[in-house]
């Protein structure tokens, strides 16, 4: 077997896969039960590393395996945890990621390549760390019960869950509404307006008086009519009456 050069580890390691053959492997820490994409992808990806490379090793090139494997997954780490200093993602690539080395180099029949992860020490520009770094509890991760597969999930809701244009549009149109209605109180107290309104109430009122006692003059009048109508009546009658 010929020996291999940096570029060959680098096609061994860092390659696209659309397969998993040994995804079982990689959900030892559970972490293909969360929902952290970059996470389980890393375990994935390792998961697949780990295997291929300890079956390719041999006495010879071991040594250079477990190096680019090292490699391969500091940089995974750097990016993930800013070096370490996202001391969220830190924790979170301890539990899910480092411990997963150990359970799968448990898994051998010996310890063939020890986990080393000192380039990953290096600081990290604190003006390009993002606000939610320093975070100590999760805003964003969430883990799903395998046994009723629900998510509980841990994100923060939103201040509000309106876009800003909406509630813009709304001020403009309550500030709208309350001028016209002052500018419609003003006119009726302090304008003719007001006093056209007053009259015309009032001449309604007049009317209404007016036809309610021209109806109850009609009312007595017929009244009366009636009356003296059937007194005559009766008196016709007496005086027919006294004739025979």
């Amino acid at each position: 077997m010929k020996n291999l050069q940096k570029h060959d580890y680098y096609e061994i390691f860092f390659k696209i896969r659309k397969e998993f053959k040994n995804h079982n492997e990689a959900n030892y820490t559970n972490v293909l039960s969360t929902n952290d994409t970059v996470l389980r992808n890393v375990a994935l990806y390792l998961a697949e590393n780990y295997v291929e490379a300890h079956i390719r090793c041999s006495a010879d090139d071991c040594s250079d395996y477990c190096k680019y494997l090292n490699k391969w997954l500091n940089e995974k780490k750097a990016i993930y945890t800013s070096n370490g200093t996202c001391e969220l993602h830190e924790n979170l690539w301890k539990t899910y990621i480092e411990e997963l080395w150990k359970k799968l180099e448990s898994d051998k029949d010996k310890e063939w390549c020890k986990r080393n992860d000192h380039e990953t020490k290096l600081t990290f520009p604190d003006d390009k760390l993002s606000n939610t770094c320093k975070n100590t509890e999760s805003v964003d991760f969430s883990h799903m019960c395998e046994s009723e597969n629900v998510v509980n999930t841990m994100a923060q809701c939103p201040s509000s869950t309106f876009p800003p244009q909406i509630s813009t549009a709304s001020s403009t149109f309550g500030y709208v509404l309350f001028a016209f209605l002052a500018i419609g109180i003003f006119l009726l107290n302090c304008s003719p307006l007001k006093i056209w309104l007053n009259t015309l109430v009032g001449k309604k009122k007049i009317m209404r008086d007016y036809m309610n006692e021209s109806e109850n003059e009609e009312i007595d009048t017929n009244t009366t009519r009636d009356r003296n109508t059937s007194e005559n009546r009766r008196m016709r009658m007496v005086y027919h009456s006294m004739e025979n």
